[in-house]
């Protein structure tokens, strides 16, 4: 009987300045780059890359441990070893990209602010029309306060929440997902 979770190892291709990793996924061919320096890392680990899908984003993960618990390193994770209570971030909120220059070690709170957000017509997180009111607000929610704040002009309300949100040291890094 064939094992299901024996997978071919991986294939690592040299480009210019960093490595391609072939991972293949539901018969297709996928590609996670990392640097040239951390291949040695990556290619350390016994078994092949495999990939987890989530709602928004596609990460790289190897199974160390065939366990009831499953136990698997993120390849993220593994090359920039992070402290316990931090989180790898993905710079571009491309997964698949694991170079380095695109990740960065943040707290909880960073990283979920980076994360690809649907928002309102403006364009912008936090900014939306009131019609009825023939307004724009400014809206964000932290823990402990936030900010909520109407403006006659969308460029306004947009000012308010970027430099509410640089004031409390989180970074716009991530345009919106939604198309006007």
């Amino acid at each position: 009987m064939e094992k299901r979770w024996l997978r071919k190892p991986n294939e690592y291709v040299r480009k210019d300045g960093y490595v391609v990793i072939v991972i293949w996924s539901r018969g297709k061919r996928v590609e996670a780059l990392i640097d040239e320096a951390d291949e040695a890392i990556a290619r350390s680990v016994e078994r092949a890359w495999c990939l987890r899908r989530t709602k928004q984003d596609v990460y790289v993960f190897c199974n160390v441990e065939f366990t009831p618990t499953h136990k698997t390193v993120d390849l993220a994770r593994l090359l920039m070893n992070p402290k316990d209570d931090e989180l790898v971030d993905h710079r571009d909120g491309n997964g698949l990209d694991n170079r380095r220059s695109n990740l960065r070690n943040v707290s909880n709170q960073v990283n979920t602010s980076n994360r690809k957000h649907t928002t309102a017509m403006s364009g912008m997180r936090g900014v939306y029309r009131l019609k009825h009111r023939d307004l724009w607000a400014a809206r964000v929610k932290q823990r402990g306060g936030g900010l909520m704040r109407y403006f006659k002009t969308q460029e306004q309300a947009e000012r308010a929440v970027s430099e509410y949100l640089e004031s409390i040291g989180v970074p716009i890094t991530r345009p919106s997902t939604r198309k006007k």
